[in-house]
């Protein structure tokens, strides 16, 4: 079967960052400035070139026009409106975007081997088992769930589909969307090949674990006496056990991106009529950046609730300061793999200043060394 160069992260995105980027090898302390966009962030036999096509085709060109006419509009406050229908392809798209990155490859290995694990969660499923299948295998085969299924929730009825490719699904279906965009606080977001970087609650650092969410979800339930708003904490505690997280970061380009926030966060907006948790599990502190869209109002019919492909949802475009921007990359520079990418040194280097000093000041060795980047740039 015939390979292609293949792109971990599509061509429409990059050139959202310029004609040129400059790109930095954390394994080999490498700089290379003014790389064309098409030459970078890629590999030569990544996929067969029928799935390739495939991406292409059902994903990456419709999610491509979505991008161009809708998402990257506006700047900060700016509204932007989307059919659930466009929601359910964006879904699928930044399940792939999490997926396709090569060290995915060996964590599916990985996965493959615990699948069972995750039986428990989903009880009515049992995936089909292919003899002699690779991790490289069972890699594409994910991927092939997910661009052959028509949304997140039909993603178990695939023939394909695998335990591990669940649990992404049920993550992005309990999230919930929102756009950050910092071009206006004279830093820049970075990108890298990590395909999904996250930020995990500040108690994990302390004791090991994620729990800030799981004990506010507990004490809020055990305070609730009525009813009907009772009945909401066990969903969001269920979406607790596999979205750990507090969101997921995509950047669109050095000024936008989108984020997947865990469902907990919507507790804090003025729409949810939920009592608000006493608790912020994170470190970013300004908490629009976490408002729901507004919604339509949700018809129901027999009991049952009626979706239509054309509700529309409107989101706004919050706006991210200098602080938080800068935070946001020292997230991503965090789970760089190999390669990470920036347009302007002088937009990112507060970032990385504050990122090497982080590691200083509580005397760990961080898990990407800079220091022949930040030597390289201050030299020039």
């Amino acid at each position: 079967m015939a390979y292609e160069n293949n792109h971990y992260i599509p061509q429409f995105i990059l050139r959202q960052f310029g004609d040129t980027i400059n790109v930095y090898n954390t394994q080999e302390g490498m700089l290379k400035k003014n790389q064309q966009t098409y030459q970078i962030f890629s590999e030569r036999k990544i996929y067969p070139s029928d799935l390739e096509r495939e991406i292409g085709n059902k994903l990456e060109s419709p999610f491509a026009k979505l991008f161009h006419d809708k998402l990257t509009s506006g700047g900060p406050g700016a509204k932007i409106t989307l059919t659930r229908k466009e929601l359910q392809l964006m879904k699928r798209f930044y399940v792939l975007e999490t997926i396709r990155v090569l060290s995915m490859k060996r964590t599916f290995g990985f996965e493959q081997n615990i699948s069972s694990l995750y039986a428990s969660f989903f009880p009515g499923f049992r995936e089909r088992k292919i003899s002699s299948e690779t991790p490289t295998d069972r890699w594409h085969r994910n991927i092939q769930v997910i661009i052959e299924s028509e949304s997140l929730d039909t993603v178990d009825k695939h023939p394909l589909c695998t335990y591990e490719i669940l649990k992404w699904a049920h993550i992005f279906k309990s999230g919930y969307f929102a756009f950050w965009d910092c071009s206006d606080s004279g830093v820049d977001f970075i990108i890298s090949d990590a395909g999904m970087t996250s930020e995990v609650e500040p108690a994990k650092l302390k004791d090991g674990i994620e729990h800030t969410k799981k004990d506010e979800l507990f004490r809020l339930s055990e305070r609730e006496m009525n009813i009907q708003k009772k009945a909401a904490y066990p969903n969001m505690l269920y979406a607790q056990s596999l979205f750990h997280e507090n969101f997921y970061m995509f950047p669109l380009s050095k000024g936008r991106m989108i984020v997947t926030v865990n469902p907990f966060f919507s507790l804090y907006d003025n729409k949810t009529k939920l009592a608000k948790p006493s608790e912020w599990p994170t470190v970013i502190q300004n908490r629009r950046l976490f408002e729901k869209n507004i919604a339509p109002k949700l018809t129901v019919i027999l009991g049952k609730p009626l979706y239509r492909d054309d509700d529309e949802f409107t989101y706004t475009v919050q706006q991210v300061s200098a602080t938080d921007a800068e935070y946001i990359n020292m997230l991503m520079l965090d789970r760089v793999e190999h390669y990470m990418g920036y347009v302007n040194w002088n937009a990112i280097s507060s970032s990385m200043k504050r990122y090497i000093s982080f590691y200083d000041e509580i005397k760990m060795r961080p898990p990407v060394d800079y220091s022949s980047l930040l030597q390289k740039c201050n030299c020039e």
